[in-house]
This record gives structure tokens, sequence and C-alpha cells, in this order.
């Protein structure tokens, strides 16, 4: 299985690879993981700004470093649809882009070394 998430910021790289370690560890699992998009999407929202906080704020900085939720982070990282590719639409984009600023962000299941890299 292929997953790619963009994202237009890639100073958001930890969050979004910690995301696609817990769908491969998801994957690892059950050998599967929901190829419906908004059904992932779901998911990827849910825990984005866990991961957030887990790998990369780690309540050093803006509201959560007083303990607080930061709303707006969370909400900056909800995706859309058209932010997640799967399988075919991977490979599709990955022919005619081979570099997009680190701002892609990919899970791929057959590759067992690195199987999370980014563009």
């Amino acid at each position: 299985m292929k997953i790619a998430i963009r994202f237009h910021d890639n100073d958001f790289g930890i969050t979004f690879h910690i995301v696609l370690e817990t769908l491969l560890s998801a994957y690892d699992w059950d050998n599967k993981l929901p190829t419906n998009k908004e059904l992932l999407l779901k998911i990827i929202n849910e825990i984005s700004y866990g991961c957030y906080l887990a790998g990369q704020n780690q309540f050093e900085y803006n509201e959560e470093k007083n303990g607080e939720l930061h709303q707006k982070t969370k909400q900056y990282l909800q995706l859309k649809t058209e932010n997640i590719l799967i399988n075919e639409e991977v490979d599709n984009f990955l022919k005619e882009n081979d570099w997009d600023n680190g701002e892609t962000f990919i899970l791929d299941t057959n590759i067992k070394t690195n199987p999370i890299y980014s563009i």
C-alpha cells in the first residue's frame, strides 16, 4: 500500500513522518488500512495534532509552552481529501514529480527499509 500526504509546509515534516509511522504500525498489525480517502483522512486528522505534540512541539513553544492546546495549530494540520494520495495516485504523482521541497510525505509498505520518506 502507498499513501502520500501533501502538506504545503515542510516545517511539519516531523509531524507527518510520525503520522505515517503510526499508520505503518497499524498496517503491520492488520496488513491493511482503509483505502477510502474520507476514512483515511479522518484517521490522519485525528492523530496529526497528537503527533505534532509528541514529536515536534513537546510543549516547548506557542500556547503549548504553558500546557495549553493550540487550537490554531490543530486546525492548521487538518487535511482535505486532495492532500491524500493512495496507491496508483502516488505512483502517478511520483512519475511527474521527483522533488517537492520536502512537502510530500510518503509511506510505501512494499519497501522494507525506510518505507517512509519525503520528496
